[in-house]
């Protein structure tokens, strides 16, 4: 018995191998050069935002796109969309919830208003909705609260369905998946879908985009000096330009332009990555954020929803305070759950 659980646990091991072997390290950098501009964008500064908003979240789902994998059953695919998005969305919305109940609990505030702030968290966090007036099916809702950044799960969860199916269905994915993009950008100026429905249908162009750069294997080719300088122009315009896109609301305030804008900071990123493997410390520390994103996310969501830091960055003297003390949290909460991990897989191997 020893010896085939031996054998089971060097399966295991050579499985993981040859995973990590097939990891694609400058997505890797690029995604950790991503969430770090997510946790940045969500410090509220008008400069950061500008950049940030300009490409982090074009980049992620272009990411994922890549990785929309061959099969051809919408039943596996919404199995596993299931289980690698919706599952860590509805722990992290549970994780918020509570969080906030034990910080409303030490500020000593009064039973039925904590009870009266949980029922509103519970309604944004189901929803996938939060800190604003929306209309859904007809109806106007106000959220009070906020679900966090980890709408974006939602969002990826419907948005790998509906791509899965024009993939699988149309001749032509990305002439679809550009007309269905369009289509939830248009309907969103007047109804929004609940669970963020609407978001994932608006993700469809840009996730058709990564699936054809993998499947073509784009993805790594090094740009032209003509493709880089291009590429950098059209990035400029969207970050320089009044204002910026939110891939969270479907604005695009220079609609088409903005999308491509998108894409070309992307590529410019997965070049800048590229370089950056060949960079020892820099390249190593992005590469294992890269690696975590999901986990970072889910973290940066709880501390951001649960933690009043809004009363901390009354002025710029906090700023810094505020900053340092996300970067302890969710570096240190993240390594805990990655050990706790690898501690539980390493405890049933030896079982």
């Amino acid at each position: 018995m020893g010896q085939i659980l031996g054998e089971k646990g060097a399966m295991e091991n050579l499985k993981e191998a040859r995973s990590e072997q097939k990891r694609i390290e400058e997505v890797d950098i690029a995604k950790g050069i991503a969430i770090i501009f997510v946790v940045l964008g969500h410090l509220h500064i008008q400069s950061i935002n500008e950049f940030s908003y300009s490409f982090h979240m074009p980049l992620f789902i272009i990411l994922s796109g890549m990785f929309l994998g061959n099969t051809t059953s919408l039943k596996t695919e919404i199995k596993k969309r299931f289980m690698s998005l919706i599952v860590p969305y509805v722990i992290t919305e549970i994780a918020i919830v509570f969080g906030k109940i034990v910080f409303n609990l030490i500020e000593d505030k009064e039973m039925f208003l904590i009870i009266s702030e949980t029922k509103k968290q519970i309604i944004s966090s189901v929803f996938g909705m939060g800190g604003y007036s929306t209309h859904i099916t007809g109806i106007e809702y106000v959220f009070e609260r906020n679900c966090g950044a980890v709408w974006f799960l939602l969002a990826l969860f419907w948005g790998s369905i509906v791509c899965r199916v024009i993939i699988n269905k149309c001749n032509n994915p990305m002439l679809a998946a550009g007309a269905v993009t369009w289509l939830a950008y248009t309907l969103n100026q007047t109804i929004s879908l609940p669970f963020r429905m609407m978001n994932g249908i608006g993700f469809c162009f840009y996730l058709c985009y990564g699936y054809s750069l993998y499947k073509n294997k784009k993805y790594n080719n090094k740009l032209s000096a003509l493709e880089t300088i291009i590429f950098i122009v059209v990035w400029g315009i969207e970050i320089y330009r009044p204002g910026f896109s939110e891939v969270s609301g479907i604005t695009y305030p220079l609609g088409v332009l903005s999308v491509i804008a998108g894409i070309s900071a992307t590529h410019i990123i997965l070049n800048i990555s590229r370089f950056l493997m060949n960079v020892p410390i820099i390249g190593f520390i992005l590469k294992k954020i890269g690696k975590t994103t999901l986990l970072i996310l889910c973290v940066h969501s709880v501390e951001s929803q649960v933690i009043p830091w809004d009363n901390l960055m009354c002025n710029d003297m906090h700023l810094q305070f505020v900053l340092i003390s996300k970067t302890l949290i969710i570096t240190v909460t993240t390594i805990l759950l990655v050990m706790c991990k690898n501690i539980g897989i390493h405890f049933y191997r030896d079982r």
